[in-house]
């Protein structure tokens, strides 16, 4: 070696001296003498540290034809520019459908592999799109949250209110669909744990209302999916039905919720909890269908949603993915950071949907469901409203469309018969009843609420007189404060805001109306046996008529005592 090795270092002096085209004639002349072969040559020659290479042509990268490049970027864009949902066309395809859209004939002479080779270069086709890995820094403080299609469960019937679920091995057949529904899955993954909550329903489609449900139940105390509970920070889905609910929008800026999505079409920014259906349908739903009776089996909507909580209770104490603890250890490191945030039960009832629309006859009433609703104090009648149905209680609201002004409306419950409360009169009804508009030029004298003497008649009724009480009602008290959010909600998500109304007759500060003053002092009589507090308008009126009917007091005698009404003194 040592002889060799000052020949060997002029051999490859030689040979980087050597123009391009005579550096093979010199390895030809020098090899034999060296006693090596070519590939031996030149893995020695890198050993040594010779590390030239062939210099690049002065014209690298220029074609012969550059309007090739202008044909390729026309191929290239017939061909991956389809309808969503659409699969591109092939190379040769797109050829031949750009050389029909006016493409020069000289086009067609170009080969598939040029055509790709020459798109390749000007980065035309489809590559993988860079990743970026994140990962929430603190339990609760990234939710995400999806829905999935069964790819095995279908309903097949109800019994007592309960789904009975069966298995196929594969596509939902025609058969198998009842009316329209499928059985969803909608799932839940906290981004710095990976513990994960998942719940089974039934459903026409993926469906905001289903979402809003899930929500509540996954962030509440639940035995099924236990310790997880509380509000996240931030909450990550895709561009769906649930982001773009309007109700459920406002509703997590009041508790404050950052409400986020990712760009259509793009999963995989949502890929933890798109995993978590992946192995749902693998591994939890694929065990069903290994059973031998398979075909036959059945099992309810609500058996199915136990085996699931407890599919989940093992598999949330598996490895966490970066931290040496389980997923459900890791979730707990939350109780050493202040816990989990709550939030009130009867915050929920705050999320209403709306677009339903109905008539409401003359006296306020309108069906909904079966189920007969009226408007609370009777406020609107004959018009057509619009009708806000909370998600989670039976609180309605009606809006009238006339205005924009909204009401609380109940169940209806008829009057008893004999209590008599009257209505007020109409716009028209007053105007024909005002003479100072007719021919007759009369002005009328405004009627007293105060009966006229009349020698020794006493006038109890006054003809087509019906009088609206002085009772003021009292303001509805406000909602009180949430646990996270900053003040409290308002009466409702989505800007809805309840106008109050009255409840009951002679509850929740309803207006009385009564026909004659007879009617008023006994049932303010009444309310004072009861313990009530009257307001001073109601003592000076007791007052008044104690004086100014104290014969016909004389006849009739004392007021009811409590025993007299039934109370207990």
């Amino acid at each position: 070696m040592d002889v060799i090795k000052p020949l060997f270092m002029d051999v490859v002096r030689e040979w980087e001296a050597a123009p391009h085209g005579q550096k093979g004639a010199v390895l030809k002349a020098r090899l034999p003498v060296l006693g090596m072969s070519l590939a031996s040559f030149h893995l020695k020659r890198r050993m040594v540290g010779s590390l030239s290479r062939r210099k690049p042509r002065a014209d690298k990268g220029a074609t012969k034809h550059p309007e090739r490049r202008a044909w390729v970027k026309e191929i290239m864009s017939l061909k991956h520019s389809s309808i969503k949902g659409v699969s591109r066309l092939a190379t040769w395809n797109a050829q031949g459908l750009a050389l029909e859209h006016g493409l020069p004939p000289e086009a067609a002479d170009m080969s598939v592999g040029v055509i790709n080779k020459l798109a390749r270069q000007m980065k035309l086709v489809e590559t993988p799109r860079r990743s970026s890995r994140f990962e929430a820094p603190t339990p609760n403080y990234l939710h995400q949250v999806d829905a999935s299609g069964s790819r095995h469960f279908y309903p097949y019937k109800t019994v007592g209110g309960e789904w009975i679920l069966r298995l196929r091995p594969g596509q939902l057949r025609n058969k198998e669909q009842l009316s329209g529904l499928r059985v969803w899955c909608w799932g839940l993954v906290d981004d710095f744990s990976g513990f994960r909550v998942q719940r089974y329903l039934v459903s026409p489609g993926e469906s905001a209302l289903d979402g809003v449900d899930f929500l509540r139940w996954a962030w509440t105390p639940n035995p099924d999916h236990a310790p997880f509970e509380g509000l996240p920070q931030h909450l990550y889905m895709d561009p769906g039905v649930l982001a773009k609910y309007g109700p459920f929008k406002a509703f997590c800026e009041e508790v404050g919720i950052d409400l986020r999505t990712h760009e259509p079409n793009r999963p995989q920014a949502t890929g933890k909890v798109e995993t978590g259906n992946k192995d749902l349908k693998s591994e939890f739903e694929g065990r069903f269908m290994r059973d031998p009776g398979w075909r036959t089996r059945e099992i309810t909507l609500t058996e199915l949603n136990q085996e699931l909580a407890y599919f989940r209770q093992i598999t949330n104490r598996t490895g966490h993915r970066r931290l040496p603890m389980p997923k459900e250890s890791a979730w707990l490191v939350l109780n050493t950071q202040g816990g989990p945030v709550r939030l009130t039960p009867e915050s929920w009832d705050k999320i209403f949907t709306q677009n339903i629309h109905r008539t409401l006859n003359d006296a306020g009433c309108f069906s909904l469901g079966g189920p007969v609703y009226q408007v609370a104090g009777r406020a609107i009648w004959s018009t057509r409203v619009r009708v806000y149905l909370s998600l989670t209680s039976d609180a309605l609201v009606v809006e009238d469309l006339r205005d924009g002004a909204r009401y609380a409306a109940g169940p209806y419950v008829p009057m008893v018969a004999g209590d008599y409360v009257g209505a007020p009169k109409g716009d028209l009804e007053r105007l024909l009843d005002n003479p100072s508009i007719m021919s007759t030029g009369e002005t009328p004298t405004p009627p007293s609420w105060k009966p006229a003497a009349d020698g020794n008649l006493l006038h109890l009724v006054k003809g087509g007189e019906v009088r609206e009480s002085s009772f003021e009602m009292p303001e509805i008290p406000p909602s009180p404060p949430l646990a996270k959010g900053g003040g409290s909600l308002q009466e409702m998500a989505a800007g809805v805001e309840i106008i109050p109304g009255s409840g009951a007759r002679g509850q929740g500060g309803e207006e009385h109306l009564f026909a004659t003053p007879w009617e008023r002092y006994e049932h303010l009589i009444k309310q004072e046996a009861r313990g009530e507090t009257l307001t001073p308008e109601d003592v000076e009126f007791i007052g008044w008529f104690r004086l100014e009917y104290a014969e016909l007091l004389s006849q009739v005698g004392a007021p009811p005592a409590r025993a007299q009404l039934g109370l207990v003194e």
